[in-house]
């Protein structure tokens, strides 16, 4: 199990439109360093859903570790992917929070940008109807 420190171990698919992890990886919560939420080995992601402006966000740029976060989470809420008995995340908010969070903490971008792209999930999450 690699740390959220540690760079991806990944298999990307023959589009380029998707990667598969080859090695899990964990992340520790910023508040309580007892905490944390694991990505396992064979997950899959599409990256930073960019919506068409990869000028801004590149698919598979700086702060992708926090994009596959975010999708792991949103997948397990979701029931894409089973959920895991330690699992503390309840609402999309917390997602989001997390994904905001963990941006910041490894200063995949700037503080502005990291919460534009914050807002920007929020806004899409809310548009779903999703809590």
């Amino acid at each position: 199990m690699r740390k959220f420190s540690d760079p991806i171990v990944a298999e990307f698919s023959n589009d380029g439109k998707r990667l598969r992890l080859v090695e899990g990886f964990e992340y520790y919560l910023k508040q309580d360093h007892s905490t944390k939420i694991i990505i396992p080995s064979g997950f899959s992601s599409d990256g930073f859903t960019n919506m068409g402006f990869s000028f801004v966000i590149p698919r598979y740029g700086s702060g992708l570790k926090c994009a596959i976060l975010h999708d792991y989470m949103c997948d397990v809420l979701n029931g894409v992917v089973s959920r895991p008995q330690d699992f503390f995340i309840n609402t999309r908010k917390e997602c989001d929070d997390l994904f905001l969070e963990s941006m910041l903490e490894v200063k995949a971008f700037s503080v502005f940008k990291a919460v534009l792209i914050y807002y920007a999930v929020r806004i899409f999450a809310k548009v779903k109807g999703l809590k």
